[in-house]
């Protein structure tokens, strides 16, 4: 590549993610490294906090360090609502948007429904790289999924064996690199729904 077309090439905006626990943060950070090592990105790790009592924290520091995108990414896999940890967030930012436009304006909530591994199986191709001899296809879309931690789980176990001990990390770390959202996002609503909005300030997101 030549290095004088590098230095021509807009340099991403800087963004400050919000995630649930150790596997969303070891996931994102992961994959905002390789798709943008040269955007000051910040990952945040609720570690199983209430996002809504977080918010006003999060927005408040987020503003003055001056990031110009603030996600929160929040799992729809509460029992009996699902939804309720991202509506809670959106009133939230309703009250953001009636006190000040402008902040509010940088945030953005997103529900993952069912968990991030939702949107891991709905990239068929980084899926049956991570698992060999995985045959594993898409045949709706993975948002309907009762449980897909325990649907990776098992092609975990059957592509390497009960000797090899399963890390949810772990299959995040490697989901990381191989995950396409473009790819993926055809399979699953949410995913489709957070890519279709940030896939535009993030033009070289892939």
């Amino acid at each position: 590549m030549d290095p004088r077309a590098d230095r021509r090439r807009p340099i991403d905006p800087d963004l400050y993610l919000v995630v649930d626990g150790d596997a969303d943060y070891t996931f994102w950070r992961n994959h905002l490294a390789k798709h943008f090592p040269r955007a000051r990105n910040a990952v945040d790790n609720l570690k199983g906090k209430d996002p809504a009592e977080e918010f006003n924290r999060i927005v408040h520091f987020a503003e003055r360090a001056d990031y110009a995108h603030v996600v929160f990414l929040t799992d729809e896999d509460a029992s009996p609502d699902p939804a309720i940890r991202v509506r809670r967030l959106r009133a939230k930012l309703d009250e953001l948007r009636r006190m000040d436009r402008k902040i509010a304006n940088r945030v953005r909530v997103f529900g993952v429904r069912r968990g991030l591994e939702c949107w891991f199986l709905a990239d068929e191709k980084a899926v049956r790289e991570a698992f060999p001899r995985s045959r594993y296809r898409c045949k709706a879309r993975t948002d309907s999924l009762t449980d897909p931690k325990s649907l990776v789980r098992q092609m975990y176990e059957k592509a390497y064996g009960s000797n090899y001990a399963w890390s949810e990390v772990g299959f995040a770390c490697k989901m990381a690199c191989k995950i396409e959202f473009i790819r993926a996002s055809k399979w699953s609503s949410s995913l489709y729904a957070f890519w279709r909005e940030m896939g535009k300030p993030f033009a070289n997101w892939r």
